[in-house]
């Protein structure tokens, strides 16, 4: 529509007071990082700024006078001259960012008052929301893998805790555990079997190299290993028949040893192998690099150490393993643990000082169910208010009680 000289001398007259309003003045409007507009009633454009022309792409001079929705046609799919006309005006605000615009603008409208200003007119500033939008689609995405990545650990956590033996003892023994993870899954685990008919009943205590889901997961492959193996003896009694004791650990630790290097996960793993004869108290080990268990003696009231040493687990494919032996009496007790039980710090970067778990051992004298509950208070009490560091798993065995 052609302007007419009166529609040009109020365009000027306008612009001219919005020019020297102290309100709308030169250096408020042209330093604002935003778009700055501003129309009339119908979005009939009087003033912006540099970033207007930005927008527009287009000259000052190609800009003025014309309206905003004819000028933005394509880049903000909005009728800016509905919401100006809207009686009574209320300011607003609308974004386009859930609209295909590969430009995204938050848009805020607001009437002016000015008392140099007799029609109404209106402060259009548009806000560049592109990169923020962006951003936050790659947050959205991070999130979504991350939840997956959560939902796969507790499904992890829900395996492993699979893992853990069931409640299957030989009259003759009793045994209490401990299991505490740094991480929602753990690289400590150990597990038993008993083997009803050879009257033996093993146990196994390990603790993988660091924690979180890839040692949760060496963890079920030491757990494969192992009790396949001891399924495979059960299977084939005669094969295994002529195998000792001794033998039978060591089978039991290179089948171990064989998956772990087999699995390639640039992780080893320290292991105690424990095996009792139940009828006689023959008590063979083995020992893969890991901590020295206690062995509590109830006839001489005396607390020693299990001492033999052997190459950790996914070092080597021909570890040095050996197998020691020693008796059980009536009473006796066996406490095994993973390094967390001593390493862990407390708020003062304390550690629990093995001193003390060896009184506790003596002091009560073959009670491992008050032993385990004496050392889950000793461990709150020491750890209470700080985030684990390892893994902490603790098996105490009692042999004829």
């Amino acid at each position: 529509m052609k302007e007419t000289n009166h529609d040009l001398i109020a365009t000027h007259e306008i612009i001219r007071v919005l020019e020297t309003s102290l309100y709308f003045s030169r250096n408020i409007i042209d330093t604002q990082p935003d778009i700055i507009i501003i129309t009339d009633l119908n979005g009939r454009i009087y003033r912006l700024n540099q970033h207007g022309m930005n927008f527009f792409n287009r000259s000052k001079t190609e800009i003025l006078g014309r309206s905003i929705d004819e000028l933005s046609q394509g880049r903000v799919k909005r009728n800016f001259a509905e919401i100006l006309n809207k009686v009574p005006f209320e300011n607003t605000s609308f974004s386009n960012e859930d609209m295909n615009d590969d430009l995204k603008i938050y848009w805020q409208i607001t009437r002016m008052v000015d008392s140099h200003i007799k029609i109404p007119l209106f402060l259009i500033k548009g806000t560049d929301t592109t990169e923020l939008h962006l951003a936050y689609k790659k947050m959205e995405a991070i999130n979504s893998e991350k939840q997956k990545i959560e939902d796969e650990i507790k499904k992890a956590k829900i395996i492993q805790e699979t893992l853990l033996p069931d409640s299957t003892l030989p009259p003759a023994i009793k045994l209490e555990s401990i299991f505490v993870p740094a991480a929602e899954t753990s690289g400590d685990w150990f597990g038993y079997h008993y083997d009803e008919p050879d009257d033996i009943f093993n146990v196994y205590v390990g603790d993988v190299t660091g924690h979180g889901l890839s040692s949760a997961l060496l963890t079920g492959v030491v757990y494969g290993a192992i009790y396949s193996t001891e399924q495979l003896f059960h299977d084939q009694e005669k094969l295994f028949a002529a195998y000792t004791q001794s033998q039978r650990l060591m089978l039991l630790a290179s089948a171990a040893n064989s998956m772990i290097l087999k699995a390639d996960a640039r992780l080893s793993m320290t292991m105690f192998f424990i095996s009792i004869e139940i009828g006689t108290g023959k008590t063979c080990f083995l020992n893969a690099g890991h901590r020295l268990p206690f062995l509590y003696q109830a006839k001489q009231g005396q607390l020693s150490r299990i001492k033999g040493g052997g190459d950790i687990l996914g070092f080597s494919p021909d570890p040095r393993f050996d197998v020691y032996e020693f008796n059980m009496q009536p009473g006796d007790t066996i406490v095994l643990y993973t390094d967390g039980l001593l390493e862990n710090k407390d708020k003062s970067g304390q550690v629990i000082k093995e001193k003390v778990i060896r009184q506790m051992i003596v002091d009560r004298k073959g009670d491992i169910h008050q032993l385990k509950t004496d050392c889950l208070a000793l461990m709150k009490q020491s750890w209470e208010g700080t985030e684990v560091e390892d893994d902490v798993a603790m098996i105490f065995i009692s042999y004829k009680a």
